[in-house]
């Protein structure tokens, strides 16, 4: 279980950690957003690292029909839409700008399902509904990606649904023989106590089940690009949202993690 060994710790201000990206990520990656904030959230110094790096970095987001905009309650769902991509734009612009963004115009659980925002989250297994969504978007996703293009996924942190589908869709993709790599969810990772963040992790690493390698990438002033970043999504923002994002970071000590998958074999 390489999940148990401890994490590389890898510094992107390194001159040498540009080769170890490239050899990780390669020429081009593609990283899984459920939400439109979710992967701007939690791995903002990963994409720019990797584009600084000259990887082609684009940012895709799985279910961007939403009515949540809890700082914007006046908006019906079109508005809502209109704005987190605004919101979704800005911050890929900060992050970096050759960082390419996309949505797929698919209803979250909330609106799927017409259910509250405290029940998107269960740990109970996956209904026939989200299993079908999770294959046909695997499905979909695999045949529009390159040749060689490594995808980032999230863990599954928190167990909200949306994030648990898209959590599947990586391990479908990796399953298949994509070099597929997954993140720690923020900033549902930074609600769970230190005592518990461990076996948190074990629990999601052994769902995903694949042989998965700890890495904390460390960025330069992370706290400070987060801290802007968490800025654009102004419909979302909250104290305790930031509250998670910023213990998260000092945990990790100015670092991301992330969970690397096998290699592909080089031919």
């Amino acid at each position: 279980m390489r999940w148990l060994l401890p994490a590389v710790r890898v510094d992107a201000a390194h001159p040498a950690t540009t080769a170890w990206l490239r050899r990780r990520f390669g020429a081009a990656t593609l990283v899984l957003s459920p939400h439109f904030d979710d992967a701007a959230y939690s791995v903002a110094g990963v994409m720019r690292a990797l584009a600084q790096a000259g990887t082609a970095v684009r940012m895709l987001t799985l279910f961007g029909r939403s009515a949540y905009a809890p700082n914007r309650p006046e908006l019906d769902v079109d508005g809502v839409v209109a704005l987190r991509l605004a919101e979704d734009a800005a911050a890929a612009r900060l992050i970096h700008p050759q960082l390419a963004t996309a949505w797929r115009d698919i209803p979250d659980v909330a609106l799927r399902r017409g259910l509250a925002v405290e029940a998107v989250v269960s740990k109970a297994p996956l209904d026939a509904e989200s299993q079908t969504l999770t294959d046909t978007l695997a499905r979909e996703i695999e045949s529009s990606l390159g040749k060689d293009e490594t995808v980032v996924a999230p863990l599954g942190m928190g167990w909200h649904i949306d994030h648990r589908i898209a959590a599947g869709i990586g391990a479908r993709l990796a399953r298949g023989g994509r070099t597929v790599h997954f993140y720690e969810d923020l900033p549902y990772a930074g609600f769970t106590r230190s005592s518990r963040l461990w076996l948190a992790q074990a629990w999601r690493l052994r769902v995903v089940g694949l042989p998965l390698r700890a890495a904390d990438i460390v960025v330069p002033d992370l706290a400070g690009l987060k801290q802007q970043v968490f800025g654009c999504y102004a419909s979302q923002a909250s104290d305790a949202f930031w509250r998670g994002i910023s213990q998260q970071i000092r945990r990790r000590a100015g670092a991301e993690r992330l969970w690397i998958g096998r290699l592909p074999v080089q031919g």
